[in-house]
C-alpha cells in the first residue's frame, strides 16, 4: 500500500517539475488564484477549459489556502493555472501579464515616467522617447515573480 502511494506520488511530482515554471509567472497564494478565476470566468475560459472535478479542487484551495507551500500541491495545480493562463491570453507569460491588469499598467507607467524625470535630470535629453507601450510592458515583465531578483543576481 505504502508503494502505490509512493508511485502516485513520484508520478505527480514528475508531472509538476516539467510545468512548475508556471509559479515563476504568478504567486501561489490565494489572491493570484482568485484573480485568475475571475478574469478566466470573464473570459469564458473557466467552464471552457477545465473539468468539473478541476474547478472544484481549484475552488477548495482558494477557500482552505492563503499560500501553497505543498510540491504536492504546486504540481498538481500547475497544469490547471497554465490551461488558464494559455487561454486568457493565448499563452502563459501573455496570459500572466493579463492577470496583472491595468492596475499594474498603471503602476508601471508612473514607473516609466519616474525613469524618463531621473534620466532627464542626468541630462538626457531623448529620455522623452522612451515612454512608449514597450518600456512600461518591459517594466511589467520584470516585475513578475519570477524576474524580480534576476538583476540583484547580476
Amino acid at each position: 500500500m505504502a508503494s502505490l502511494a509512493e508511485t502516485s506520488m513520484s508520478k505527480s511530482l514528475n508531472l509538476g517539475e516539467n510545468s512548475l515554471e508556471v509559479w515563476n509567472l504568478i504567486h501561489a497564494n490565494r489572491d493570484s488564484l482568485t484573480r485568475l478565476k475571475r478574469l478566466s470566468l470573464r473570459k469564458g475560459a473557466w467552464f471552457g477549459v477545465l473539468e468539473w472535478k478541476h474547478r472544484r479542487l481549484f475552488d477548495l484551495v482558494i477557500k482552505t489556502v492563503d499560500r501553497i507551500y505543498s510540491p504536492l500541491l504546486l504540481g498538481v495545480l500547475a497544469p490547471l493555472v497554465r490551461r488558464l493562463l494559455t487561454a486568457i491570453g493565448g499563452d502563459a507569460r501573455k496570459g500572466a501579464l493579463a492577470l496583472m491588469g491595468s492596475a499594474a499598467y498603471e503602476t508601471m507607467r508612473s514607473v516609466a515616467q519616474n525613469i524618463v524625470q531621473v534620466a532627464r535630470k542626468w541630462g538626457n535629453r531623448s529620455s522623452h522617447k522612451w515612454l512608449n507601450e514597450s518600456f512600461v510592458r518591459y517594466l511589467m515583465v520584470m516585475n513578475l515573480p519570477q524576474n524580480r531578483n534576476s538583476m540583484a543576481s547580476i
